[in-house]
């Protein structure tokens, strides 16, 4: 039961990167920060938080339209392949459960996340030389926080009372 939390977690928590990537994608257009033409909430908010200057933004817009179409066909396979997955859960709904197809379906799902992580791992490679010292200090923090929260969760799961038998 823990195992399943975790994945629904650690689903979730991918989907949200993995929406805002696209989100600030399609959303963001070239151009300077204050300009009007640096659409997206959530870029906006990052540029605020982590106080980038208009060079940042702009050299942050190259790497991601350098990244952008490899990550979006990465994102679009790992959606096909979890409904394909729930396809086959789904199937098994019948009392009996095919235990080699679902572990192949997860299988398939877990080699692509394997590859948006070592995507991330590029894209980190080519955007941590942009930020200053006191800018990564801030984004491991905001981790650190984001951990926390799901610590906390993990650990107070289910123990509202309206949830308990």
């Amino acid at each position: 039961m823990k195992t399943r939390r975790i994945t629904w977690i650690a689903a979730a928590v991918l989907l949200m990167a993995g929406g805002a990537f696209v989100y600030e994608s399609q959303a963001a257009k070239t151009g300077a920060l204050g300009s009007g033409r640096f659409h997206g909430l959530i870029a906006q908010r990052i540029a605020e938080k982590l106080d980038l200057n208009e060079d940042q933004v702009a050299q942050i817009k190259k790497v991601r339209n350098e990244e952008k179409d490899v990550v979006l066909s990465k994102l679009s396979d790992l959606h096909q392949a979890r409904v394909e997955m729930r396809g086959v859960i789904q199937q098994s709904s019948n009392g009996k459960v095919d235990e080699r197809a679902v572990r192949a379906a997860s299988a398939k799902v877990a080699a692509i996340e394997s590859d948006l992580a070592v995507e991330r791992a590029k894209v980190y490679a080519k955007i941590s030389p942009i930020l200053t010292k006191e800018q990564h200090d801030k984004v491991t923090e905001f981790q650190k926080r984001i951990d926390d929260n799901i610590d906390w969760f993990l650990k107070n799961v289910g123990s509202h009372p309206a949830l308990n038998d």
